[in-house]
């Protein structure tokens, strides 16, 4: 125990911020111009989602899916071993975002509060390109809803406040909170300031979660 207790969060990354980012550039050269096709899966599925249309279950599992092959298991795993796992729930996710297309309550009126929080969270998942070329810089090393992990999974987190409610929506919550812990700490060690958004993340989930108003 006492052997544990002299570790810190920046002896379970194995790689440095140099490294991250090449690894971004090779994704991007990779896949490109995939990322028009994500783009524009991710405001259909978003659109979808504030009308409670079941289509955008499955239209956001494609992202996740694509996500898990095309970053995780292609690219990310050769810097983190565990990323196969992190794959694996990816693709599980993608599996429950599949069966909302026979789940989501059609046309059902989300809370105020969660109503904020999930805009707030989808919007910060498309705009995540900007983000990323404010903070570094080059558009080689931008990243993009289901294309990286990260932009994804914010983007699906405000995506599943839009759509879901009752007991399913909190089995969708937990992978996406996860990511956004793991990944959110990865880059608080690699001196990235996106880290902060991606731990800010899961708060502003709960939050409009928990909130209510006095009319609720």
């Amino acid at each position: 125990m006492e052997e544990w207790s002299t570790y810190a969060v920046a002896n379970f990354i194995p790689f440095t911020a140099e490294v991250y980012l090449r690894l971004i550039e090779r994704v991007n050269a990779a896949w490109w111009p995939l990322h028009l096709a994500t783009t524009v899966i991710g405001i259909g599925a978003l659109a979808l989602a504030f009308t409670g249309r079941r289509l955008a279950g499955p239209l956001l599992a494609l992202l996740w899916g694509w996500a898990a092959y095309g970053f995780l298991q292609q690219f990310y795993v050769n810097l983190n071993w565990a990323s196969v796992w992190f794959a694996r729930g990816f693709y599980l996710q993608a599996l429950l975002l599949t069966l909302l297309i026979f789940t989501t309550h059609q046309g059902s009126k989300v809370p105020p509060a969660r109503l904020r929080s999930g805009v707030l969270l989808a919007a910060l998942g498309l705009f995540w390109p900007l983000i990323s070329l404010i903070g570094r810089g080059t558009l080689r090393q931008t990243e993009v809803v289901g294309i990286h992990a990260d932009p994804t999974t914010i983007f699906a987190l405000g995506v599943i406040l839009l759509m879901q409610r009752g007991w399913w929506l909190w089995v969708l919550l937990p992978m996406p909170l996860l990511w956004c812990l793991i990944s959110g700490l990865s880059l608080w060690v690699l001196g990235q300031f996106q880290a902060g958004l991606l731990l800010a993340a899961p708060m502003t989930a709960i939050l409009g979660l928990c909130w209510r108003t006095p009319k609720e």
